[in-house]
């Protein structure tokens, strides 16, 4: 994690992640432009906003690693309610479309509903007792599905499970630490659950792992 002289979050690497994220912001302080690299791509995503300050849509430029072509775009528009990011609505190139679902406690994201024509995958967060380590420099609104939620919170996340429309159930534990230099470092340790999916009979299951945090 580094910031700015204004202590303003400006990049994000994970290192259980091949992923780095890195932050704009226009002159009235907004969050206004998002690069995220990882998976052999990187996702340009440009931000607008209402004359309240409040997120209106969002465009996403996707370019492969090595190239400068854009192999695609999603346009997201956001759904606000008291202030938070509630859903957005995602068009994808080639006609594509889904909708994201967000549910809140207090100030901090428990919930994320990806929802689509293939059914529903859903996020769910475990809040810690103590204060997250971002707290003091967290973006006000979540703007992407892509993006830790940690960066968006007041508190530390101690557990995620994925829960897929198919009846499977992915949880992972989370453990918040700094490095050397104090800066934050998260580490995800998969925890083995027993997952029925559409590729199994009722009543007979299998053993998950996985280590995924960003959604």
């Amino acid at each position: 994690m580094q910031y700015d002289n204004l202590q303003r979050i400006v990049s994000y690497n994970c290192p259980e992640e091949d992923e780095f994220i890195s932050f704009c912001y226009d002159l009235s302080g907004r969050l206004n432009r998002i690069d995220m690299t990882g998976a052999g791509q990187t996702q340009k995503m440009e931000i607008s906003y209402s004359k309240n300050g409040d997120p209106v849509s969002a465009v996403v430029s996707i370019i492969k690693e090595g190239t400068n072509r854009i192999c695609g775009r999603r346009f997201i528009d956001y759904e606000m309610m008291e202030g938070k990011v509630t859903g957005m609505k995602v068009l994808e190139t080639g006609g594509s479309s889904h909708q994201v679902r967000l549910d809140y406690s207090g100030e901090d994201l428990v919930r994320m509903t990806s929802i689509g024509n293939a059914g529903f995958v859903s996020h769910e967060f475990d809040l810690g007792r103590k204060r997250s380590p971002v707290a003091s420099a967290r973006f006000r609104h979540v703007l992407s599905a892509d993006l830790p939620p940690i960066l968006c919170s007041t508190k530390e996340y101690t557990g995620h499970t994925i829960v897929l429309s198919e009846g499977m159930t992915i949880s992972t534990k989370i453990e918040n630490h700094a490095d050397p230099n104090g800066f934050f470092i998260c580490i995800k340790k998969p925890i083995e659950i027993p997952g029925r999916n559409a590729f199994t009979l009722p009543g007979s299951y299998q053993t998950m792992k996985d280590s995924i945090f960003g959604i």
